[in-house]
């Protein structure tokens, strides 16, 4: 329905789009098929299932700084699929440590961004619903949807080249920051 998820997966935008060129796996998120909802802790954190290195960044200044923000405050991604496997819901969970001086670094992602102040969805291209092609959108301050980027399967779960995998060379920057 949605290995393609499962794979490395390239978010291929806009060049001006910040986080074009980042790689990144589903792959070992926590994932409840029954309610159709994937977790993912994206620079790793305290708690849940081990998650450091399943996603990269350009190796920039700010990057540095903002993964370790984002580990010690558990910054959290929570998909809600639709029962078509065709879109889902990307809710952005934390533990405010970041902005809470009492929250302690331990603690997981209790947070959940409201929709109002920042929202993202993704929605599979084509026919297919194998999670090969989504393209994601964002809203911010309660704005209507707005194309993002398209997220292409670049390796397949077993390891094997995707759909996209020449678009890797071609987006993704030469040298890249991994959580871990």
């Amino acid at each position: 329905k949605i290995r393609g998820l499962a794979g490395a997966t390239l978010q291929r935008g806009p060049p001006d789009w910040r986080t074009s060129g980042s790689v990144q796996t589903l792959k070992w998120s926590h994932f409840d098929e029954e309610k159709r909802v994937a977790t993912l802790q994206v620079f790793g954190g305290f708690g849940g299932l081990p998650s450091s290195g399943l996603w990269t960044e350009k190796d920039v200044l700010a990057w540095y700084c903002l993964i370790n923000l984002g580990r010690l405050c558990n910054y959290s991604y929570r998909f809600e699929f639709y029962d078509d496997w065709r879109s889902a819901d990307i809710k952005i969970m934390s533990n405010c440590c970041g902005c809470v001086p009492c929250c302690l670094p331990c603690c997981p992602a209790w947070c959940t961004v409201p929709d109002w102040l920042m929202k993202f969805n993704a929605v599979q291209v084509g026919e297919k619903v194998d999670g090969s092609h989504w393209v994601r959108n964002s809203s911010y301050f309660g704005a209507p949807m707005q194309y993002s980027y398209d997220l292409v399967e670049v390796v397949r779960p077993d390891g094997s080249p995707g759909a996209y995998f020449d678009d890797l060379a071609k987006v993704a920057p030469e040298a890249m920051l991994v959580s871990r």
